[in-house]
């Protein structure tokens, strides 16, 4: 949220105040936590603009919160996930916003994943924009890879590591 903050000339909350937020926010809703393995506990920061502006330029003030939402399991696979690489669409590109987590990393991955689960797939895998081969990131998870890897190099693994805010580990 910090790097986020500063890429969007927003301010953000300290290290302290986003710890101790996050603990409250789940202490107070500890009743929604569902039981082992039945799911997780869903926990979204966000940091508002909310000062009173019309206009392109930084929020005078801004609203931090977090919200909370049990959650089930979603991906329920034993054997592993079952992506689908995306050709067409891209999420991040050099220069932009992609490494920021913003309102709008969610809304476009909609098109590729309702398309993806409509022919079978589990999930959607997107390609860097530049190269059109190298693995750039899945679209409900985080997977983990320390230097560019190509599709055909993914086919080969024989583990690949997943996690996020949508992932249940």
């Amino acid at each position: 949220m910090q790097n986020g903050s500063e890429r969007l000339c927003m301010t953000p909350a300290s290290l302290e105040q986003f710890v101790e937020a996050v603990k409250k926010t789940v202490l107070a809703n500890n009743k929604r936590v569902p039981p082992p393995g039945k799911g997780a506990l869903y926990i979204r920061p966000l940091l508002l603009g909310s000062g009173a502006i019309l206009g392109v330029a930084p929020a005078p003030e801004y609203t931090f919160l977090i919200y909370v939402s049990p959650v089930g399991d979603y991906h329920k696979v034993s054997s592993g996930l079952n992506m689908k690489v995306d050709h067409n669409y891209h999420l991040a590109h050099s220069g932009g916003a992609g490494g920021v987590k913003s309102c709008t990393n969610c809304s476009p991955i909609v098109k590729s994943l309702v398309e993806a689960r409509s022919s079978g797939f589990s999930d959607v895998l997107f390609l860097v924009a530049v190269t059109g081969r190298n693995i750039e990131e899945a679209s409900t998870f985080n997977i983990f890879i320390k230097r560019d890897v190509t599709v055909d190099e993914i086919l080969e693994a024989e583990e690949v590591l997943c996690t996020g805010t949508a992932l249940v580990v």
